[in-house]
């Protein structure tokens, strides 16, 4: 075991000794909280917009056009992002989840994953799914949802913690409300 050199900082451990925790993600303080709503909550810090390469583009928070994203090299295939900052409110993050026709729950987990990563300096995500993915079934929606997002979040720490990840607290799916 080795001190730590900065006042306040967590001890580093680096051998198992009897205050080792072979599981920290079971740790109450590493919980992510999963909801579902109908609205964006007030202290998400990123929104995750799923677009597809084909159809209009969702113009629930941005009046961006499909020529505009392509420009910005955006083309809405699956595992595609682009992170829109915004001076006053959320960060905005177009996920690209590829056609329409061949949306399924992989390419839905795999699209949410990449939005995770896009994400990880932030604590607190929400994912818009009123517009594309609503073609699927609700359930299946939300369980590639969360798996996609918390398997691309999940990093094991009990050695290393980067400081330039945030460690993912809440993440809301953000549905119409018929379903």
């Amino acid at each position: 075991q080795r001190a730590s050199a900065v006042p306040g900082k967590k001890q580093r451990v680096t051998r198992a000794v009897a205050a080792f925790d072979q599981v920290p993600s079971r740790r109450a303080d590493d919980q992510t909280t999963v909801t579902v709503a109908r609205r964006v909550p007030e202290d998400a810090t990123v929104i995750g917009i799923p677009v597809a390469t084909d159809g209009d583009v969702p113009r629930e928070r941005l009046d961006l056009d499909r020529a505009t994203l392509e420009a910005s090299g955006f083309g809405a295939k699956v595992g595609e992002t682009l992170v829109l900052p915004r001076a006053e409110g959320p960060t905005i993050v177009e996920i690209g989840v590829g056609p329409r026709g061949a949306l399924d729950a992989a390419a839905v987990r795999d699209a949410a994953a990449a939005f995770a990563r896009a994400a990880v300096k932030h604590e607190r995500l929400a994912i818009d799914l009123t517009g594309v993915v609503s073609d699927l079934e609700a359930r299946t929606v939300g369980q590639a949802v969360v798996e996609g997002v918390l398997m691309a979040r999940y990093r094991y720490r009990a050695f290393v913690d980067k400081a330039s990840e945030a460690h993912l607290r809440a993440l809301t799916l953000v549905t119409s409300s018929d379903r």
